[in-house]
């Protein structure tokens, strides 16, 4: 009975994962269609079928789409999580940074109950004062804003970086450019070159070789440095402030209630 019962187990895991990969599989071409919300319900009946870093990361970006904030919050908080079991230390940093940057989006609620009168007569109360919203935010706030300073500088170092390489690049393009014309004004007079330039002219062909070569690499190494520099100033983030509210209890002639107040 025990053999029957572990087999069945072991029956059920292969059929959950298969399950799970296929609505995961599903999901990613509902994604690619644009149809997000029907790939978020795919991916979650995936994640509960068979909880998964790759579909953490997926189900994320998908709340992260529709809007749904908070639940891309925890998909990040999960994915970091798994990732940071498996050894994963680049989609555990990404998830990290993901869910950090939504954390400065998400809506903040303070709910303070402050003590009532215990007796009294009804028409002497009145609502209680607010009190003063928690310096969370604010924190927030400036953590957020010393991480947009490190991006900029990041930004502006890769940008200048990514010139100044450029620049070089085209120097060593110029010289190779003038090392071949010396070299081929040395044989103008036809194929052959007097045995007395041959060796100069060898030379000076070598020299605009090489100075081509790091000509090439130096344009592509400041031009991907340039790329880099634009795509972080393009999708740098928005610093917020944060939204915060808070419920307090409101008394009057009439009875008790509770009032949302603040701003958000």
């Amino acid at each position: 009975m025990l053999s029957v019962a572990v087999r069945g187990a072991h029956a059920d895991a292969r059929e959950d994962d298969a399950i799970a990969s296929r609505l995961y599989n599903e999901g990613r071409v509902l994604a690619e269609q644009g149809r997000w919300p029907d790939a978020c319900a795919k991916f979650e009946a995936s994640q509960r079928r068979d909880p998964a870093l790759g579909t953490s990361l997926s189900l994320a970006r998908c709340y992260e789409t529709i809007g749904k904030l908070d639940g891309a919050w925890q998909s990040y908080r999960k994915a970091a999580e798994l990732a940071g079991r498996a050894g994963n230390l680049v989609r555990r940093d990404f998830a990290q940074a993901r869910a950090e940057a939504l954390e400065l989006r998400l809506a903040n609620v303070a709910i303070e109950i402050p003590d009532l009168p215990a007796s009294g007569p009804r028409d002497s109360q009145r609502a209680p004062a607010a009190t003063e919203l928690t310096d969370e935010v604010s924190a927030r706030a400036a953590a957020a804003s010393g991480g947009h300073l490190t991006r900029n500088r990041i930004t502006l170092a890769l940008g200048a970086a990514g010139l100044v390489t450029a620049a070089v690049g085209l120097g060593f393009g110029g010289a190779a450019s003038v090392e071949y014309r010396r070299a081929r004004a040395l044989c103008v007079a036809g194929p052959r070159c007097a045995p007395l330039h041959s060796d100069r002219r060898g030379e000076l062909l070598r020299d605009a070789r090489s100075d081509a070569m790091v000509s090439t690499t130096l344009v592509i190494a400041g031009g991907a440095a340039a790329v880099a520099s634009a795509i972080l100033f393009v999708t740098r983030p928005r610093p917020r402030t944060g939204d915060s509210a808070r419920i307090v209890p409101v008394t009057h002639t009439g009875g008790a209630g509770l009032a949302l107040s603040g701003w958000f």
